[in-house]
Formats: structure tokens, sequence, C-alpha cells
């Protein structure tokens, strides 16, 4: 029994291993939801990472990892928010 062939839209996107910096990571993007319900035939199979573009259907094809990265990430806010503070909080450089 060979491999499953990759899901289009992860090919179509660059679906990849991410970064070591976790802002640039399916995790902080505002697409990914950590803990999706996936419906089976005839019951819940549990939760699973999903991504809004890749997909939500219930095959093991459309299981993002929140450490891969691909080209339609988009910072949710709550990153862009941390971001914004700590750019304030960083000390100036002296003149």
């Amino acid at each position: 029994m060979g491999a499953m062939a990759k899901l289009k839209a992860k090919i179509d996107s660059r679906y990849r291993k991410g970064s070591t910096n976790t802002n640039q990571n399916c995790e902080s993007c505002q697409d990914f939801i950590p803990a999706a319900v996936v419906h089976g035939i005839g019951a819940d199979l549990g939760t699973e990472p999903r991504c809004r573009r890749i997909g939500m259907n219930g095959s093991i094809r459309y299981r993002v990892r929140e450490d891969y990265t691909c080209d339609h990430q988009t910072m949710s806010d709550e990153v862009l928010e941390k971001m914004r503070m700590y750019r304030e909080r960083a000390p100036r450089p002296r003149e």
C-alpha cells in the first residue's frame, strides 16, 4: 500500500515545513483552527487542526500542523497585537 496523494490545495498553497520563528507558522495564522471537530461516517472522530483555506473535510489529508506554513498565511490579530506591544517596550537606540 503506497502513500496517500498530497491534497491539491496544499500543493497550490505551497504548504511546507515552517520556520523556527513561530510567528511565521500556521499557529499564528488567522485561518488556522487548532481544534476543529472532524465528522466521519456516522460519528464524530474527535478534533484535529484544520485550515480554512485548505479545507475542513474529514479526511486526514486535510490535517495541518501548527509548525508548518504556506503562501496564504496572514497573521492573526492576537499575534499582531503582541508584536506591536513588543516594539513599544523595546529599548530605543541611543543617539
